[in-house]
């Protein structure tokens, strides 16, 4: 290899971990977002958890991941401790079957109840009914 290329390579290696080193930018919150703070994230792109990361949800979806040492201007944003706690997508269900809606009991919507508190998000109907579009 030529030495003007390895001394190209080597200088943007450099630049790029003095890149990775700066501070990041200060983050300014809406009164409507949601921060989760000092929670364990387990991306859906790698095979880790990113420790004692800050979350913030804009719009009902995920805005901007921070590092522990982010600056934040908190303002009148929703705050949530997540110290020793976990935060993942929601899973899917790709084969559920969900009762009929009836007046006389709630099947249903226990059902629906019990994905939602195992972390399940998205279900597919295998069989469906005009019935449960009502539930949507």
């Amino acid at each position: 290899m030529h030495v003007l290329k390895k001394i190209k390579i080597i200088s943007l290696l450099a630049w790029m971990a003095i890149a990775a080193c700066q501070p990041q930018a200060p983050v300014t919150l809406l009164p409507d977002d949601i921060l989760f703070e000092n929670v364990h994230v387990v991306p859906m792109t790698s095979e880790t958890v990113l420790p004692n990361t800050s979350v913030v949800v804009r719009n009902g979806k995920v805005f901007r991941l921070l590092t522990a040492e982010a600056m934040i201007d908190k303002g009148s944003a929703i705050i949530i401790d997540g110290t020793a706690k976990y935060l993942a997508p929601g899973l899917a269900d790709m084969h559920a079957h969900v009762p009929l809606p009836e007046p006389e009991n709630d099947h249903a919507e226990e059902a629906l109840f019990l994905y939602l508190a195992n972390g399940v998000t998205t279900i597919r109907m295998m069989v469906g009914h005009a019935e449960h579009l009502v539930m949507r």
